[in-house]
């Protein structure tokens, strides 16, 4: 979920253009095609998520044994959306080992569901989840990645766009959690409702703010994180100011989250997997999960078909 509050965040600082604006004014609005034969990274879980929220009923696809297939329908069409406007894609997966830190927002996450009727509540992404949407990449030929033992898609995605603009090995990370923010990364943050995006890159937040990443990160975690609880008192209208001017003082429990947001990660301890494109592998996974093979295989075509050269010979 990340730092809810952060985007509200008020800027104090009268030599700044954003001076009593939010953070979130700070972002730039952007559209997919934009980013044309750039590489983006995918927050998997997010987009999962976010997407089984905006359906009508979360069971609406099944294949005859009756297993949801809705997260293959998102998968797939968000992976085609984003071929026709030749973006490069890596989706990140969470590590399946959960990160101590995370275990209370988890145990809480879980007794919301338990309590509640709302099948989109309830819906939790299960490792059969994982493996169908990994499955589907590999068929796709598109490069997905396990982030490492205790830590999450969010912080590994982070660490793929950190860096000049040009230098990054990813141009952004796609997700609606701030945390990636936090992680020293740029955000493309969706719209609701298929609006396009708005992007945000922390230097410039950072600049415009008159504030160190470290201050950045104090300031997030005061606000309550996934981590550790808020400090009380706290708000987005002042917090500016206190971490401006280093007034914060974290707890045991929130230094050990701050610790957890500046850890460095080697990108070489990730478990990375690209194959081949499989047009009819790909195609006979969509059938045996019930879909239309020829409905997907134009669509499919279209997407992975080079386009046909105007000039005439």
């Amino acid at each position: 979920m990340g730092i809810k509050s952060l985007m509200k965040v008020k800027i104090k600082n009268a030599k700044s253009d954003y001076n009593e604006q939010t953070i979130a004014d700070m972002g730039r609005s952007i559209e997919l095609k934009e980013l044309s034969d750039d590489r983006v990274c995918i927050d998997t879980s997010y987009i999962i998520y976010s997407s089984i929220l905006a359906m009508q009923y979360v069971a609406a696809l099944t294949d005859e044994d009756g297993r949801t297939t809705s997260h293959i329908l998102t998968i797939l069409n968000k992976v085609l959306n984003m071929k026709k406007e030749k973006l490069s894609q890596v989706w990140v997966f969470d590590s399946p080992k959960v990160n101590p830190l995370k275990r209370n927002e988890l145990n809480t996450r879980a007794q919301k569901r338990d309590a509640s009727t709302n099948e989109k509540v309830q819906f939790k992404m299960t490792g059969e989840h994982v493996k169908d949407i990994q499955d589907l990449l590999k068929y796709l030929g598109i490069l997905y990645i396990v982030a490492p033992d205790g830590i999450e898609a969010e912080q590994y995605g982070a660490l793929l766009t950190i860096g000049e603009s040009s230098q990054r090995y990813c141009k952004y990370m796609i997700s609606g959690d701030t945390d990636v923010l936090m992680f020293g990364g740029n955000l493309l943050k969706p719209l609701p409702r298929g609006g396009g995006f708005v992007a945000f890159e922390l230097n410039d937040i950072l600049d415009e703010m008159e504030i160190t990443r470290e201050q950045f990160v104090t300031m997030g975690i005061a606000l309550g994180s996934d981590f550790a609880l808020k400090t009380p008192g706290f708000g987005p209208a002042t917090i500016h100011t206190k971490a401006r001017y280093n007034k914060i003082k974290l707890t045991d429990e929130q230094k050990k989250a701050y610790d957890y947001f500046m850890l460095d990660v080697e990108m070489t301890e990730a478990h990375m997997v690209e194959n081949n494109y499989d047009r009819e592998g790909l195609l006979d996974f969509l059938v045996a999960r019930g879909f239309n093979r020829e409905r997907y295989e134009k669509r499919i075509d279209a997407a992975f078909k080079p386009k046909k050269s105007k000039i005439k010979k």
